[in-house]
């Protein structure tokens, strides 16, 4: 039956008609072995490509599946490709958090702590020995610079 067939093609279309013309050789089967990486690597990520499948085996096996096949396999296993999840677009928003700050110092009436306690703070500084020091040095400045006005300026 192909001796027929070959006379055929040979009459048909010359020699060159009876070249091979897959120009990759065939398709390798699927082992256990790249099953069970199909198997592996889908499960990882259902939205990879069969076409990437197909590269990542050559990688690892250096053999060529076609993606048909690969595609018929993953059928047969319930591995089909799944869309890949886009990730929510978040829009900016203005931020609430001055807002809940001031209701949480209104609520918690920490504002008027604070405030107590500056106040405290200011009166202990000016009731040190320090500040009167400080303050008597600001007056007699203050009389200096005067009195040099009113020589200056007569």
């Amino acid at each position: 039956m192909q001796y027929y067939r070959y006379c055929r093609t040979l009459q048909k279309r010359g020699e060159e008609g009876l070249r091979d013309k897959i120009k990759d050789g065939n398709y390798t089967k699927l082992t256990e072995r790249i099953k069970d990486y199909i198997v592996s690597t889908v499960k990882e990520n259902r939205s990879i490509s069969s076409s990437h499948v197909q590269s990542k085996i050559i990688n690892q096996f250096d053999a060529k599946i076609s993606v048909s096949c690969l595609n018929n396999f993953r059928a047969s296993e319930s591995l089909t490709r799944l869309p890949a999840q886009k990730e929510k677009e978040y829009k900016r928003q203005k931020s609430g958090g001055c807002e809940i700050l001031t209701s949480l110092a209104f609520f918690t009436h920490i504002s008027e702590l604070f405030t107590r306690t500056i106040i405290e703070r200011a009166n202990e500084v000016r009731q040190s020995p320090l500040f009167e020091q400080n303050e008597n040095i600001i007056r007699t400045s203050a009389r200096m610079g005067n009195s040099l006005k009113s020589t200056i300026n007569p």
